[in-house]
């Protein structure tokens, strides 16, 4: 990763000389930015940042581990093609029950927000191999103290998939 460095104002003003060292910053703290990099201040960081991905291909969970979620306020978890090697287990974030999975060939894509100032989730789940869609809300264990996020399944093994977790501002 690359690191921001404060320019103060009269390196850049008209009329300033440009130092190599101002140019440099200047490059730097561009890729800085586009990294969401944590030197770069928090009142000019990106409102979103990938905070991770779960592959969700082997065992019955998966962890996010690490984690700093103090400067967010919100997780948004992006399903993609989630799926189970066992019928009617239920998929569960952070402690929340956020679908029931039904058949074996069921692969759940869609969204689970989770706001970190009470752990309350709502989530929107759609099967793409003709389920029903599984809209549900309810609370988790997950706040902005928490380290780590775990999705796990009650039954089997997840066989497919994976999920992005984003932190939100």
């Amino acid at each position: 990763m690359t690191t921001y460095t404060a320019i103060s104002n009269t390196l850049v003003q008209v009329g300033a000389y440009p130092f190599a060292t101002t140019i440099q910053a200047l490059r730097d703290n561009t890729v800085a930015l586009g990294e969401n990099d944590a030197t770069v201040p928090v009142a000019i960081r990106l409102p979103v940042q990938l905070l991770g991905t779960l592959t969700t291909t082997s065992g019955a969970s998966q962890t996010l581990s690490s984690l700093v979620l103090t400067p967010y306020r919100f997780l948004r978890l992006v399903f993609v093609g989630v799926s189970s090697n066992f019928g009617a287990a239920e998929i569960t974030v952070g402690g929340g029950i956020v679908t029931v999975m039904t058949a074996t060939s069921n692969a759940w894509t869609g969204i689970v927000d989770v706001d970190l100032t009470d752990g309350s989730y709502s989530a929107n789940l759609a099967a793409t191999s003709g389920g029903a869609s599984s809209p549900r809300a309810g609370d988790c264990t997950l706040t902005t103290v928490s380290t780590s996020i775990v999705v796990s399944q009650s039954s089997g093994s997840f066989d497919a998939g994976a999920i992005r977790v984003y932190g939100v501002r």
